[in-house]
């Protein structure tokens, strides 16, 4: 579902005003995404995170990253070289 125009100014407008009155030393980006949701907030719009989206992106990696088995040494006597 794309994001309306309103909505898209608002959060420009948002981003803009966090520009000018934070200090860059001190700006992050999770204070523009606060700024931000609280502008769409004042104007009326839902905030809510993409639970869904990060759930599918966590399986996503975890899948991609599953531990495989480790091949387990074998048992050699004290005078054998371990098989090669």
């Amino acid at each position: 579902m794309p994001i309306p125009p309103a909505a898209l100014a608002v959060m420009r407008a948002g981003a803009e005003e966090y520009r000018l009155t934070t200090p860059a030393t001190e700006a992050t980006p999770a204070g523009v995404a606060e700024r931000i949701a609280e502008y769409l907030a004042s104007e009326g719009y839902a905030v809510r995170p993409a639970v869904p989206l990060y759930a599918r992106a966590w399986a996503a990696i975890a899948t991609r990253f599953r531990r495989r088995p480790r091949a387990r040494p074998t048992a050699t006597r004290a005078n054998e070289e371990p098989p090669r």
